[in-house]
Parts: C-alpha cells; structure tokens; sequence
C-alpha cells in the first residue's frame, strides 16, 4: 500500500477510525497479493468468508471498496452482510470494576494509569480519536463537563460528570497537563487494549468501541433519557443511539422492581 492512497483516505474520510481499519485492511491485502485485480479480489474475499463475522466481512468489503474507488478499477463486489446490529455485550459498572479494573491494575506495571485511562472512556463515552485529542483546556471542573472536539461529525459536544470522584480524579490527573492529556496515538492505544486481552480470561474483549457500550448503557440505568443520551454520545441519529443503549434484562429487571418500590 502506498502513501498516495493514505493520502486519499485522509481527505475521503471523515473518522479516523475507519482511516486506521481501512489502511489496516487493505495493508493485510497487499501482504497476500501484489496487484489489485477482480480475480485477487474474489479469491480474498472467499478465502475469508467463513473465517470471520458478518461485520467483519463488511469491514473488509467496505475498505477494498474504498482502495477500488482510489485505484479507479472496474471491479465488482458482492453484497454486504445483513446483520442486526445491537451492540449486547457489555460490562456493568460493578463488574467493569471488579473485573477489568483489577485485571489491569494486577496485571501491567502502569495499571494504575491503564485503568485511568479505562475509567475515562467508561464515564464519558469518548471514542478513540476524541481521547487522544482531549487537552486541559476542553474540560471544565467547575461545571463538571467535557468539551468534546475532533468529533465524528465535525460537531463539538458537551458531556457531563456521571461520577463525582471520577471528575475528582480526573482533575488530580491534569494538575502537571498544560496541553493534551496524552501522548499516544490512535495506533498505540489499539495496541494497548491487545494486550489488555491476552490471556485476561475476561468475559468480553476489551477494545474502545465496548467502552461506549459500556458508557450508554451506564446511562441507561442511571435512568438518563435516550435522548439525552444521544447528545452525550454525539450521535446524529437517535436510532445509532438505541443500537447502544437498547434495554437489555437487566435493565428490565431493575426497573420493574424500581416500579414495584414506589406502588
């Protein structure tokens, strides 16, 4: 892969999110073939197919799409997957607690930083090109709030405090901060979050995108309304939002029992 087609994505793309996958994939296609033809296509693509999930598939159909737009080859590509996309695997903030927090602090020599690092993304939501970019200056202790810039949408956000001795810690953290309050970049916390799995025997894989899961799903049994919700994640669509936040038996569970408290 060249640099003129990462030069494209940058100006073609608008999260740096899907500017990582989509150079990681098609990376991973150039390992295997040397030209980008119809033929190299289907047999990738094939050879593929039933090793991974259907999201997976798109994920790669859709970066071979976008290297065929750059390349201005005729080639033709199958369908994407269907796929009913709710996100139900997530942690309480019991269990993110008791079981991610002490697997990392026990685990790594900067697991105290490690797990700040989770604790951030567990309270606020943030996406992964949203923390990297967090400076001093965006956060606002006295009204305890976010301002939330390099957004999906090009739009700034506002997130608010939904744990007071987080913020606490938060605003220890940036004591000695004058400009961004990390120095790692898209690529390394990936790379962090790798190693967070290897052998950590946790019910779910750790990466960022569960994290956000984790956080609208917090909402949701702190009882903050969906659309509410849909703001403090940035999304421009509330049905993005109910992919996320949709009420699981747990979340039933607790407020039908809530509801009989108050008979």
């Amino acid at each position: 892969m060249n640099n003129d087609y990462l030069n494209w994505l940058k100006t073609n793309t608008d999260s740096a999110n899907t500017l990582h996958k989509y150079a990681y994939e098609i990376t991973a296609f150039f390992k295997i073939y040397p030209e980008f033809n119809q033929d190299n296509v289907n047999e990738y693509l094939s050879n593929r197919i039933d090793q991974i999930s259907k999201s997976t598939f798109n994920l790669i159909l859709s970066a071979l799409k976008s290297y065929n737009r750059f390349s201005k080859i005729e080639i033709e590509f199958p369908k994407q997957k269907k796929i009913n996309k709710v996100f139900k695997e997530y942690y309480t903030e019991e269990d993110f607690r008791s079981q991610v927090l002490t697997h990392v602090q026990k685990n790594f020599s900067r697991g105290r930083f490690y797990c700040f690092i989770l604790k951030l993304m567990f309270y606020t939501g943030l996406r992964a090109e949203e923390l990297i970019t967090l400076r001093k200056e965006h956060i606002n202790f006295k009204e305890k709030k976010i301002l939330v810039t390099n957004t999906k949408s090009k739009k700034d956000r506002e997130v608010f405090s939904i744990n007071d001795d987080f913020f606490k810690e938060l605003e220890q953290y940036t004591q000695n901060k004058t400009d961004n309050l990390f120095d790692f970049d898209y690529d390394q916390l990936y790379y962090l979050f790798r190693k967070f799995n290897e052998g950590s025997g946790l019910p779910f894989k750790l990466h960022p995108h569960l994290m956000r899961t984790c956080y609208a799903k917090h909402c949701l049994r702190k009882k903050i309304d969906i659309s509410i919700i849909q703001k403090l994640m940035g999304h421009t669509d509330i049905k993005t939002t109910l992919q996320y936040a949709e009420p699981d038996r747990k979340i039933i569970q607790e407020a039908c029992e809530e509801a009989r408290k108050r008979e």
